[in-house]
């Protein structure tokens, strides 16, 4: 029982630690509060260290939220090698309420997204990972995903190469699944956290739609 309380005390322990270290670098907006747990799935959502950039000290990653608008997300993302904190807002173009999903992490590549109205009837999701040549957060990569009567889609879009694949799946009335693959590829310029808008989302949601109907 003793040992079980010191463990507890030292996880507690290097829990306050770590938030001291994240609190030296993340600075929260006035008037915005940390998400703590998922309003999609409930999932914890905490603040993350990884490697972004080209240096050896840690990055850090974390959602926060306006806490008079619900609709106001942000994702903040501290950059080591320029000590520079950046604001990515969550944009949505839809009359719907945001429920962002939990940070992941692979490799050096950091992914971020939200459902609307805490449903997977739509979602977007995006990869950015740090461009050292630039200096910038670069995005590259898309998905996005949606309900059809009798189905979904799902949509991924790499930004590097230009090369897409929608995936339409429908249910027939025998019960049957039917997946259907489409493979394009629309090249585009660069582009950075500075370009996510309403522009954007709807240049990127219309690549493949032809394939959606």
């Amino acid at each position: 029982m003793r040992s079980k309380t010191m463990k507890f005390k030292l996880i507690t322990l290097l829990y306050f630690i770590c938030e001291l270290c994240f609190a030296q670098h993340l600075k929260i907006p006035e008037g915005y509060k940390k998400i703590t747990n998922s309003p999609a799935s409930g999932r914890m959502m905490s603040t993350i260290a990884f490697k972004f950039d080209s240096d050896s000290l840690d990055d850090y990653a974390l959602v926060v939220i306006n806490k008079e608008v619900f609709n106001d997300v942000k994702l903040l993302i501290y950059v080591s090698s320029l000590d520079k904190q950046f604001e990515v807002d969550y944009i949505n173009d839809y009359d719907f309420s945001i429920y962002p999903i939990p940070l992941t992490l692979k490799k050096n590549v950091l992914s971020y997204g939200y459902f609307l109205d805490g449903t997977a009837a739509f979602g977007r999701f995006l990869k950015l990972r740090f461009n050292a040549n630039r200096n910038k957060i670069q995005i590259i990569g898309y998905d996005s995903s949606y309900r059809l009567n009798d189905g979904y889609v799902n949509k991924s879009y790499n930004l590097l190469t230009g090369k897409y694949i929608v995936t339409k799946t429908t249910h027939s009335q025998e019960d049957k699944t039917n997946k259907q693959y489409f493979n394009g590829k629309k090249q585009i310029e660069k582009l950075f956290i500075d370009d996510i808008n309403n522009k954007l989302f709807e240049q990127l949601d219309n690549t493949g739609k032809e394939f959606e109907k």
